[in-house]
């Protein structure tokens, strides 16, 4: 597929001995089918905040979680909301671990909240754990960025302990309890705030087809919602 990408990011394909948890300095591991769910480079400023809040490299969370990420920001810009925190996010959905590939994390919709504000993300994704990439030059922050202050995790770690955000919800028989070897009290619930609750009341009010994953994550959509490298980065089509 064709991305437009910056010609000051470079990519390279991983070695026999290399491994995606921890990859060469200045470098960050990275899935083609990501881009696909909406990811572009350089990473978004708030890409970049969730992820340091969350405390998890990019490559942990999985594909779909990446797709509803995006088009949940982009629906919030798109009813004119203020920018989301990651508590926000983690009001609506929370995170499962994937049983079948240690350190994977996912988005998955939690009991009770009246169901996905994306809608229609695949079911299957057939062989994305193939496809993996390391990332290297200004992949993170752009040449003119004015506000370079938050670093992404490039090594696995655990999601972070410090989210007042966690919710438990039934797993499936393919996940196990993210929290399982974790002490509970070092969790607390996040309810909604009313501003919050409205937000999502208005977001799902919103015809399920206009906030599909597809109907979301276009091009202009990642523009509008500065998502996607401004057309002074110069991005140029390539394909991965």
């Amino acid at each position: 597929m064709t991305y437009m990408i910056p010609d000051d990011i470079e990519f390279f394909v991983l070695g026999p001995n290399d491994r995606v948890d921890d990859p060469p300095l200045g470098c960050v591991a990275l899935n083609q089918v990501v881009l696909a769910a909406g990811l572009r480079l350089p990473f978004p400023r708030m890409a970049r905040k969730f992820l340091r809040e969350w405390g998890i490299a990019p490559t942990q969370l999985c594909p779909n979680g990446w797709r509803i990420l995006v088009g949940f920001l982009i629906l919030w810009n798109q009813l004119g909301f203020p920018r989301p925190s990651a508590k926000e996010f983690n009001s609506l959905y929370s995170f499962k671990l994937d049983g079948k590939m240690s350190g994977w994390w996912y988005a998955s919709v939690k009991v009770k909240t009246g169901g996905s504000i994306v809608t229609q993300t695949p079911d299957l994704i057939k062989n994305w754990k193939k496809f993996w990439l390391f990332v290297q030059g200004l992949w993170q922050f752009s040449a003119n960025d004015t506000r370079p202050d938050v670093n992404i995790p490039v090594r696995y770690h655990e999601l972070s302990k410090h989210l007042d955000i966690i919710h438990l919800v039934q797993f499936d028989q393919h996940c196990t309890d993210l929290f399982l070897s974790m002490s509970s009290s070092r969790y607390t619930s996040h309810e909604l705030t009313p501003e919050s609750i409205e937000r999502a009341r208005r977001a799902r009010a919103v015809d399920e087809n206009f906030r599909s994953s597809s109907a979301l994550i276009t091009e202009k959509n990642l523009a509008a919602a500065r998502l996607s490298p401004a057309t002074s980065h110069h991005p140029q089509p390539r394909k991965l």
